[in-house]
């Protein structure tokens, strides 16, 4: 397939994609299709770029096939699957309950049971308010005894 010569880069990449796509409504396979224009080739799915590239060039349809290829050469990143991710995060919080029942069992048994209950913990979470929220209000106050539970 002849690409037109006066075309841009931007116009020449869209006509070759609607050829490609009238020749697979015909049954042409991508890999039987090559587009030329003046002295080049360019392989029809633009995996491969027969033509040699000047590296010193400075015709911009150049650096778009460049690119692409650099693209294509990269692997693919492979992601965790969230039920792997869950699980793992579900283990590390059984172990995580599982040291601090251990430490607290270990460190309460010294300490008086009537010790014990003269100590609370207060946390408050602030949060900024008004139309640059530089003014602060209270969102939450939490207290505990000794032993972590919720007072």
């Amino acid at each position: 397939i002849i690409v037109p010569s006066e075309l841009t880069s931007k116009e020449s990449k869209k006509f070759r994609k609607d050829e490609r796509r009238k020749a697979r409504a015909q049954g042409i396979s991508d890999d039987k299709i090559t587009f030329v224009s003046k002295n080049r080739s360019i392989n029809a799915n633009n995996n491969s770029d027969t033509r040699k590239t000047n590296k010193n060039s400075t015709d911009p349809e150049n650096e778009e096939h460049t690119e692409n290829n650099n693209n294509i050469n990269k692997p693919k990143k492979s992601f965790p699957r969230i039920n792997d991710l869950l699980n793992q995060h579900a283990q590390q919080q059984q172990q995580l309950q599982l040291r601090k029942h251990r430490l607290s069992n270990s460190t309460s048994s010294n300490i008086p049971s009537a010790l014990k209950q003269k100590y609370i913990a207060i946390d408050c979470e602030m949060v900024g308010i008004g139309p640059t929220s530089t003014k602060s209000a209270l969102a939450r106050a939490s207290a505990v005894d000794y032993d972590g539970n919720i007072l």
